[in-house]
């Protein structure tokens, strides 16, 4: 997959987009969904829930995000139940956001998120599409690798997406490149006893 998920300004300028006013993606957020209960017989998987440190996870990361400033203008959610849980979680932090769910981005490939952010990178400023393993973390690596960022985080991105995490590229101009990478471990506090 080429840079091309993120269209340059120039190119931008080029386009025919008609009379609706576009805005230029600056920024993407790529969080993997809450800690979800465990498999089960009878429950399919896209039906399972976040359990409760998921939600306290997903809250927390949200929070820390909109903290720094890092507040989507529209996300693009997998149609399982636990990423639709873990945006109505997030979605305390970012009420203006704009959520739209995406049953495509559940099982998907690198090559379909990719696709689903070009495709959106015209109606949001910054744009969080939350998903799932393998695809999410992979597609974060392929980020990294274009355009890097700096070398612990990336070296952390690079060792795995936990559930809850959180990673924002800055994709203005230029490659990709990590801007933060907020590791729900690093807000969590444990649900219960």
């Amino acid at each position: 997959m080429s840079t091309g998920a993120f269209p340059t300004v120039a190119n931008r300028a080029k386009q025919k987009l008609g009379p609706v006013e576009t805005t230029a993606l600056e920024r993407l957020i790529l969080m993997r969904h809450g800690e979800a209960e465990r498999p089960a017989p009878g429950l399919r998987d896209v039906d399972r829930a976040l359990d409760a440190d998921g939600r306290t996870e997903s809250r927390a990361v949200a929070a820390a995000l909109a903290q720094a400033g890092i507040i989507p203008d529209l996300a693009l959610v997998s149609g399982a139940r636990r990423t639709l849980e873990t945006w109505r979680a997030a979605a305390e932090s970012f009420p203006a956001a704009v959520m739209e769910e995406d049953a495509s981005l559940y099982a998907a490939t690198v090559t379909r998120l990719g696709a689903a952010v070009a495709a959106a990178s015209s109606r949001a400023g910054t744009l969080m599409l939350v998903g799932h393993n393998p695809a999410i973390h992979q597609y974060a690596v392929h980020l990294c690798r274009q355009g890097g960022g700096d070398k612990a985080s990336v070296s952390r991105l690079l060792d795995r997406f936990a559930t809850g995490t959180a990673a924002v590229f800055s994709v203005g101009e230029g490659p990709p490149e990590l801007e933060r990478l907020f590791l729900a471990k690093d807000y969590r506090t444990r649900a219960g006893p």
